[in-house]
């Protein structure tokens, strides 16, 4: 019997994970295909209400909107432009549940067989220990 409320706080635990990321990938980019990033990620984060913060760092990052605890980016890679959604948060903000829910219709939509979920992490991904 001791057992079940040790099982019991062990999964309470895993389910209040604080971080967690989407990684998104547009394979074969075409000259294009930065702006229309740019633009579906700028209207998502418009949507659920994420700033646009300022401009600067490394030519790779075509945007980074991010807001309290909610961090929606993309950058541009040699072979494609990877797209991460992040939270570091408990519950999940509302910014990153309806951001889940669109940005992967979105890009599915503007990228069609071109846009994937990566199987294994991306270098620009960030990993939690």
């Amino acid at each position: 019997m001791r057992v079940l409320p040790v099982l019991f706080a062990a999964a309470l635990l895993q389910a209040c994970a604080l971080h967690e990321e989407r990684a998104y990938q547009i394979t074969c980019p075409r000259p294009s295909d930065a702006a229309r990033v740019q633009y579906i990620l700028r209207d998502i984060a418009r949507q659920v209400g994420l700033p646009d913060s300022p401009r600067g760092g490394p030519s790779s990052v075509l945007a980074f909107h991010q807001g309290f605890n909610v961090l929606l980016r993309a950058n541009a890679e040699r072979d494609s432009i990877d797209v991460f959604l992040s939270r570091s948060d408990w519950p999940p903000p509302k910014a990153f549940v309806t951001a889940d829910r669109l940005l992967p219709h979105a890009l599915s939509a503007a990228f069609g067989t071109r846009f994937e979920i990566p199987k294994e992490q991306l270098i620009g991904q960030i990993t939690v220990q």
